[in-house]
């Protein structure tokens, strides 16, 4: 009545939420942190692009990176929206036990 959850089973959506939220932000902060250092890496003191083989291996790794951070979230996606099944499953058993 006051807003609270009921019981254990009540808590876990919102917590599997809050846990999905606070994992993208931290990868996308991540991929941010990463692309500023990689474009800090391409040039030189006086802000000069050093080379273009210098250029390669940062765009390489970028690319690399965003694959792998594309790839953790639709795992992460995956992981919540079985979860999700899961709990949608056990509250409907709980419903007809009543």
């Amino acid at each position: 009545m006051n807003g609270e959850p009921v019981c254990v089973t009540c808590d876990i959506r919102p917590r599997l939420m809050e846990k999905e939220f606070d994992v993208r932000s931290r990868l996308m902060e991540n991929q941010i942190d990463v692309r500023f250092r990689l474009m800090e890496n391409q040039f030189d003191m006086n802000g000069e692009p050093v080379c273009v083989t210098c250029d390669i291996r940062p765009r390489l790794m970028e690319k690399e990176f965003d694959v792998r951070s594309r790839l953790m979230e639709n795992q992460i996606d995956v992981r919540f929206r079985l979860m999700e099944n899961q709990f949608d499953v056990r509250s409907k058993l709980m419903e007809n036990q009543f």
